[in-house]
């Protein structure tokens, strides 16, 4: 997907009750002072040509500075990691990965209790025409500052096959559960609006095929958005603004954030609660950036804000922060 639309970039601050602080919220206090974050004036934006179409995005939990991300369809098996400026500091490539169509990453809990874990979602399928589909496991890299960029390797470099229970979907979304280590896959339904939401267990075996599990729906275009898109509005936000492109699930595990074409939908979630669970709530509006093609949005490692980023040349990093 790569549609030519100029960048028309407006902020819109959502205010929402907001109360408590600190480690001391609870989700709903959490949720809500996410929703009424305001936009960073940084003026950041991606700096490396390598990266054209950013469609994942994860803040490491190594270290508060730096950002990963990685390319859609069409660029080899590799993610990048920026500073919050956007400065390129090192590329990782995963010996033995395909790269068909990579949507989403996220981190979350792995194989040893001891390491957090990126997970690689291979998972869009325009056509709606794969058997299976592929998210890829690897430790959460450590980034070191570094004026000429560094090309490593990833040592170790899991597959998780996954198959759908009915039929192919396409899907831009990959949520990983910080606590349980489940993987929920929510899909991209132009037709109806209605996406599904599916899981993984954190137990599946590499390398061997899983059906996942259908354990719920999310109906997008029920959602009333406040914001109204300007008469320049990007196709993709003016025609689809309803179709979900990527998400988050906070470090804490109290929230789930879901971006679109148009806004970003925030969920609390207790303590106990499933993720598919969490998503039978109404979510908050989260404050937003105008982006021609925005697929990726990431907490930042201690959940009181996030950044979200168009697919394009040089797009700029939109960060929010809960005050």
């Amino acid at each position: 997907m790569r549609p030519a639309l100029a960048l028309s970039i407006a902020f819109v601050a959502l205010l929402a009750a907001c109360g408590g602080g600190g480690d001391k919220q609870s989700p709903g206090e959490h949720a809500a002072a996410i929703c009424a974050a305001t936009p960073d004036a940084n003026n950041a934006s991606v700096a490396s040509a390598d990266i054209t179409e950013a469609s994942g995005l994860a803040a490491t939990r190594r270290d508060d500075d730096f950002l990963l991300v990685h390319n859609d369809s069409g660029d080899s098996a590799r993610v990048f990691a920026i500073d919050r400026m956007g400065n390129h500091h090192a590329t990782y490539a995963l010996p033995g990965a395909d790269a068909i169509d990579w949507e989403d990453m996220a981190i979350g809990p792995g194989p040893d209790s001891d390491l957090d874990y990126l997970y690689l979602a291979d998972i869009g399928d325009n056509a709606m025409q794969r058997a299976e589909i592929a998210v890829y496991r690897v430790p959460d890299p450590e980034v070191s500052i570094s004026d000429t960029p560094t090309n490593n390797t990833f040592r170790s470099v899991e597959t998780l096959v996954l198959r759908y229970p009915d039929r192919p979907h396409d899907a831009e979304t990959l949520l990983v559960d910080p606590d349980s280590g489940d993987l929920v896959i929510v899909t991209k339904e132009l037709a109806t609006g209605t996406s599904l939401v599916f899981r993984a267990p954190a137990s599946v075996t590499p390398d061997t095929p899983y059906t996942l599990e259908q354990v719920g729906q999310i109906d997008f275009k029920s959602f009333a958005s406040r914001v109204t898109p300007p008469p320049d509005a990007p196709a993709l936000v003016a025609g689809v603004p309803f179709l979900p492109t990527g998400g988050d699930v906070s470090p804490g595990g109290d929230l789930i954030a879901i971006r679109t074409y148009g806004t970003v939908w925030v969920w609390s979630r207790d303590k106990d609660t499933s993720l598919s669970d969490a998503f039978a709530a109404a979510p908050c509006e989260a404050p937003s950036a105008i982006e021609p093609q925005g697929e990726a949005i990431a907490f930042d490692r201690d959940g009181r804000g996030y950044t979200t980023v168009s697919e394009g040349a040089n797009p700029p990093l939109h960060h929010f922060s809960a005050k």
